[in-house]
């Protein structure tokens, strides 16, 4: 992995959910509410993937970063949590997952199956599994929900 890769994974991952929340936090403070909520990655939890150490390293601190600002801006009504998503058939799946089984040696049928069988379900989860999850984050019944990584996952990972 190069440096410039490393480098710009972290402003991807890291450096743009640091900004963005701060942006946001600039209206919540005064009304004294907000959520806020972190698009991680279940690999953020497992780190078992070879040559994507640049992304579960990001995923990992926006976690952290996730919930230290759960602990800064909880006493004035502000929540933040990170969802981590497990594998879903994007666009950007769709774009490079086929390249990626080609260099596993394997159809990008089956590179989407090794990611369902890693799961409990025995499938993908969806955009909607984890618009789901945003939406009780976003709503009154997600006030008492903070400092938390919420797996949409398919039960892959361990935690």
């Amino acid at each position: 992995m190069t440096d410039q890769v490393w480098l710009d994974t972290f402003d991807v991952n890291l450096h743009s959910a640091f900004y963005a929340t701060r942006r946001a936090l600039k209206y919540m403070i005064p009304q004294k509410y907000g959520r806020i909520m972190h698009i991680s990655s279940v690999e953020s939890k497992q780190a078992n993937k070879a040559a994507v150490s640049n992304y579960i390293v990001t995923k990992a601190a926006m976690n952290a970063f996730s919930k230290a600002v759960a602990f800064e801006y909880g006493p004035i009504g502000i929540t933040s949590n990170a969802i981590c998503p497990g594998a879903i058939e994007t666009d950007i799946m769709r774009e490079s997952g086929p390249d990626a089984a080609k260099t596993m040696g394997i159809t990008y049928e089956q590179f989407l199956q090794n990611y369902a069988d890693d799961t409990m379900i025995k499938r993908l989860n969806t955009v909607d599994e984890v618009a789901a999850m945003a939406l009780l984050l976003a709503s009154q019944y997600g006030g008492g929900i903070t400092g938390a990584t919420l797996s949409v996952d398919g039960g892959s990972s361990s935690y």
